[in-house]
């Protein structure tokens, strides 16, 4: 039996893993049960002073800005990025409604937007450090 859990929280994920295990014990009788995890991915939670950064940059950059009415729900291990460091967030960069969706076997990423990545992640490190170079 395979499960995939997912939560909007960590702390609430780790209620429904313990509401699994519960369930498992309750209804496993006689069966010797081998519980094994995979893919755990952490909440991705945007730190609120990182996205200031990131979203004035895009500003200053003219860059649209669409927020998420909603936390995305797929499994992501940018989770894990803020764990080594005080502040971190996560940006989509969109590539339009007509391109294959990444994991696609049809996708391939559209060049054209490195330009926009590229003066969007040198605004950030700006932002922090100063400017760069001559």
């Amino acid at each position: 039996l395979r499960v995939t859990l997912r939560t909007m929280s960590n702390a609430r994920m780790e209620s429904l893993i313990a509401d699994a295990l519960a369930e498992v014990e309750r209804t496993k009788g006689a069966l010797r049960v081998d519980v094994q995890w995979h893919d755990i991915f952490p909440s991705v939670v945007n730190d609120t002073d990182a996205t200031a950064i990131a979203r004035e940059v895009a500003k200053k950059l003219g860059h649209a800005i669409h927020e998420m009415a909603l936390p995305m729900r797929w499994s992501e291990d940018f989770g894990r990025i803020g764990d080594d460091g005080p502040k971190a967030t996560m940006l989509y960069i969109g590539s339009g409604e007509t391109q294959p969706q990444l994991h696609n076997p049809d996708y391939d990423f559209p060049d054209a937007l490195l330009p926009f990545v590229i003066d969007q992640f040198c605004g950030i490190v700006e932002s922090l450090l100063g400017p760069l170079g001559p």
